[in-house]
């Protein structure tokens, strides 16, 4: 039977050997043990490291000397950087303006610690070069008026110079941008560019003619130019649709969204056929020449003493529709028949009375005879005479001349046209 565990026993680890029973093991001695040998290995080697060096004659107590900072102002950026490199510092470049003339962009005209200064190996020394005369930032001036602009840049101390540019979206007078840009540092003095607008840049008037109509008007909305009025004009030749000409022609320079006037090319032009039925056929013809049409004239034989004879009957071409110039049209007018020719009546001759010639008596010559008394002759009555009676001649009385009708021009032909109603 085992003997009962005591408190002294909890304390440690009990395990079972192989031939029974229990064995007491001490797990914190194990540690301490170990720690000590390690410690007392350290300093072993420590001392055997000392002797070694003691041997070799080594100072344990070695020193090094500061380095004093040389002056490198006049130098260039270049050279000062390698002399302070090979003298064991290590050197840092930053950049300054500078107003005087014996420092010139590009050199140390002072640094930081100055000459004289020591420093341990590996010190930064920091060397401070000329970036030329001092600099002003350009002030952002874009959207001001150019009288304000010019005016901000005086008080900074730069000289401004307007150049005027076209614009299509900044306003006249107005600044685009400045050169150099808002934000540059410029040398006091330097000039600075304004470009100011000038406003719309001018425009071309395009070719547009012998362009389809829509093309040419395209081209002209691209120009940055503006449509005035469009005209249809008929010209022969020329096809429809394309535009005839422009007002302004091209190439002439004017200012964005003028408007140019346009000619298209239109169809031929149509003509309204006149109504004339009922109309007299000289009042007919007229109108419809007038019209720019032309007359082909068909005669419709009517009855004597009808109300159409010698008016319009009927036209080819329904009134109102639209044709063409010169287009001909038919007019069927009526023409009654000429009355039947009529002959004079016949007259006879007054018969002709041939008087008997009267005698006169012979005048003879029995010289100069002196007057005899006269005396008035004795008052006799005249013979009594009967006059012959005579018979009229037998006369047939004359034939009038036959007189031919005066030839007449050919008529128009005569059709036969069915006459509505009739």
């Amino acid at each position: 039977m085992s003997p009962p565990t005591t408190s002294t026993d909890a304390a440690r680890h009990d395990r079972v050997t192989e031939l029974g029973g229990f064995e007491v093991v001490d797990g914190g001695g194990r540690w301490v043990s170990l720690t000590f040998a390690l410690i007392a290995l350290v300093a072993l080697m420590w001392l055997s490291v000392d002797a070694f060096s003691q041997r070799l004659g080594v100072d344990r107590d070695l020193a090094v000397p500061d380095i004093q900072v040389q002056d490198f102002t006049g130098q260039g950026l270049a050279d000062a950087q390698r002399e302070v490199e090979a003298s064991g510092l290590v050197a840092t470049i930053e950049f300054r303006a500078n107003d005087l003339s014996d420092y010139p962009p590009g050199t140390i005209f002072t640094q930081r610690p100055l000459e004289g200064t020591k420093l341990p190996a590996g010190a930064r020394v920091t060397l401070i070069g000329s970036s030329g005369p001092s600099q002003f930032v350009v002030p952002d001036v874009t959207g001001q008026e150019l009288e304000e602009a010019e005016q901000l840049l005086n008080a900074t101390g730069l000289l401004p110079k307007a150049v005027p540019e076209y614009s299509d979206s900044v306003r006249v007078n107005e600044v685009i941008e400045s050169r150099p840009r808002s934000g540059t540092e410029a040398a006091q003095g330097s000039t600075v560019s304004i470009v100011v607008s000038a406003g719309y840049a001018p425009r071309r008037v395009p070719k547009m003619v012998d362009v389809q109509a829509q093309k040419a008007l395209n081209l002209l909305g691209r120009s940055g130019l503006g449509v005035g009025s469009i005209d249809t004009v008929y010209r022969q030749g020329a096809k429809a649709g394309n535009v005839l000409e422009t007002s302004p022609p091209a190439g002439t320079v004017l200012t964005r969204n003028s408007a140019v006037d346009v000619v298209i090319a239109g169809p031929p032009p149509t003509v309204s056929v006149p109504s004339v039925e009922g109309l007299s056929q000289s009042r007919a013809e007229g109108e419809v020449v007038d019209a720019g049409l032309t007359v082909k004239l068909l005669l419709l034989q009517v009855p004597r003493g009808s109300p159409d004879d010698g008016r319009v009957i009927s036209q080819g071409v329904p009134p109102q529709t639209s044709v063409d110039p010169g287009f001909e049209v038919e007019l069927i007018v009526g023409r009654a028949p000429p009355p039947p020719p009529t002959l004079p009546p016949a007259t006879t001759s007054a018969p002709v009375t041939i008087e008997p010639p009267v005698e006169q008596p012979e005048a003879t010559d029995v010289g100069p005879q002196t007057p005899e008394p006269t005396a008035p002759p004795p008052v006799t009555a005249p013979p009594e005479t009967t006059p012959p009676v005579t018979a009229p001649p037998e006369t047939t009385p004359p034939v009038p001349p036959v007189t031919a009708p005066p030839e007449t021009t050919e008529p128009p032909p005569t059709v036969e046209v069915p006459v509505a109603g009739g």
